[in-house]
């Protein structure tokens, strides 16, 4: 393989890594959960089929494959009046290798809303003054989940809409990188195939 021109070793090896990113990187999850209840989840104003059992129940974690071309994700929660509420999520990536590596989880960088606005689901929503930083309302430890930050609107507690702007791909992209490097420096497929397999 050292013999192949350079021009002719690039060409092949960019086919290549089309290949390895197709076939070794799972499709972005999202898990969910909200206490009292998850009502909807949005990508890019698109609605998602959320399982009833799952929305209705803080303890159960509902999760859902993420399109890697979604910019805002958006969520509308109810909370009961009976204890403690918030709305918990975490969107990560799982690689070839199985080690899953998370992109964001809910924290104050998300924003809030506790008023329902015409198409704030969508990505071209202008956010008003109704949305604010989300707070931390809850930092309990549902099992397996990882982090422990539920949040929520700051100033209406019965209902919540929450967003969050995000851009998968370049973050993809850089986890493949290392690949790339890797397999480029001499252009060592036969190492590369047995690092996959």
């Amino acid at each position: 393989m050292n013999d192949v021109p350079l021009v002719a070793c690039a060409y092949f090896l960019s086919n290549y890594m089309i290949q390895i990113k197709l076939e070794t990187v799972s499709a972005p999850t999202l898990a969910v959960t909200s206490d009292h209840s998850v009502v909807a989840v949005y990508f890019d104003g698109v609605k998602q089929n959320l399982a009833a059992d799952q929305a209705q129940n803080w303890a159960s974690i509902t999760n859902i494959e993420v399109p890697e071309a979604t910019r805002v994700m958006a969520f509308h929660c109810l909370e009961d009046g009976l204890g403690g509420y918030g709305l918990i999520a975490k969107l990560e990536v799982t690689m070839w290798t199985g080690d899953r590596t998370v992109y964001t989880v809910t924290d104050t960088d998300w924003t809030c809303s506790g008023v329902e606005e015409s198409g704030w689901q969508t990505l071209g929503f202008k956010e008003t003054s109704n949305w604010k930083p989300a707070v931390v309302t809850n930092n309990f430890q549902l099992g397996g989940f990882g982090h422990n930050r539920w949040i929520w609107n700051s100033y209406e507690r019965s209902v919540t809409y929450c967003r969050k702007n995000i851009d998968i791909r370049p973050f993809i992209s850089g986890m493949l990188w290392k690949l790339k490097v890797y397999c480029s420096n001499g252009c060592n497929l036969g190492m590369l195939w047995k690092l996959i397999v």
